[in-house]
């Protein structure tokens, strides 16, 4: 995105903070105090906090493109999205550990595209990702 000049903003849950946390990333500086504080913010169980309070207190937020990026298949949180969240592009990143979790992901969105991602495999499951 920073390659093609476009300013966006990543929203993460911080350990640290205990909230999730909004950062605008417009150049390599932003981007790179962005990825260091998201690492300094993880715990080492990897908690993270479902993303309900962050929806209710972002109310109706408009997005050019949506991106959810999770390693657990909640349906409830993905029909959400799905709905609820006004956006152009929406797309949920969720990684699985094998290839039969394809199946537990739901592809009968309306407007969300499910991407599933298996580890070691990143690259070539987002390769063709619109944003």
């Amino acid at each position: 995105m920073l390659e093609n000049e476009r300013v966006h903003t990543i929203v993460y849950y911080s350990y640290r903070e205990k909230e999730f946390v909004n950062r605008t990333i417009s150049g390599i500086d932003t981007l790179s105090a962005a990825v260091n504080e998201l690492i300094q913010s993880l715990s080492d169980d990897l908690y993270a906090a479902v993303p309900d309070d962050f929806f209710a207190a972002s109310g109706n937020s408009s997005y050019t493109s949506f991106t959810f990026i999770t390693a657990e298949i909640n349906e409830k949180l993905l029909e959400y999205i799905d709905e609820e969240v006004d956006a152009d592009i929406k797309n949920a990143v969720i990684t699985v550990k094998t290839p039969d979790d394809y199946g537990r992901i739901n592809s009968s969105f309306s407007s969300l595209n499910p991407i599933p991602v298996i580890i070691g495999r990143i690259t070539s499951s987002i390769k063709d990702i619109e944003l």
